[in-house]
């Protein structure tokens, strides 16, 4: 019996996600599964926060939470430290060196969720950007990734 990898919406969807995360990972950014990323907050006993909350709140709606860090000498749990100590008040008066990305993936015709969208909206409100990753399958297994990036001007 021949089976296609393609048929199943659910596989696209992780295999894209494996994809878009070995990606950023190459492009030199840190990529959290949002629960991996709160259970690390949570070790290092970084202070509640809007921030910390909103990952708490949405960490079954995102994919990712990415963070690009501007050096790489630093050990990733600094970075997390950097970014996440940054927050309320503070980030407005200091800005931290490492920018966080909330990552969303989308294969094949699949579109955001009108939570998906607010998730971002609050993401960027927050001082955090979007990213969403568009993975399209085409026959003999080539696959196109493409990002495009929310930084505050998208509706």
């Amino acid at each position: 019996m021949m089976y296609s990898l393609l048929a199943s919406n659910r596989l696209k969807g992780e295999i894209g996600e494996l994809l878009v995360a070995y990606i950023l990972r190459k492009k030199g950014f840190l990529v959290y599964r949002p629960e991996k990323l709160l259970m690390k907050i949570r070790r290092l006993k970084l202070p509640e926060s809007y921030e910390v909350e909103f990952l708490r709140e949405h960490s079954k709606t995102m994919d990712f939470f990415a963070i690009f860090p501007e050096s790489n000498t630093m050990d990733s749990r600094e970075v997390v430290v950097q970014l996440f100590s940054c927050c309320g008040l503070r980030r407005y008066l200091e800005r931290p060196q490492h920018q966080g990305f909330v990552v969303e993936v989308k294969s094949g015709n699949a579109e955001l969720s009108p939570r998906q969208r607010g998730m971002l909206k609050q993401a960027q409100r927050l001082g955090f950007k979007g990213l969403i990753a568009r993975v399209r399958y085409f026959e003999n297994y080539r696959v196109d990734v493409s990002f495009r990036v929310l930084d505050g001007g998208e509706r």
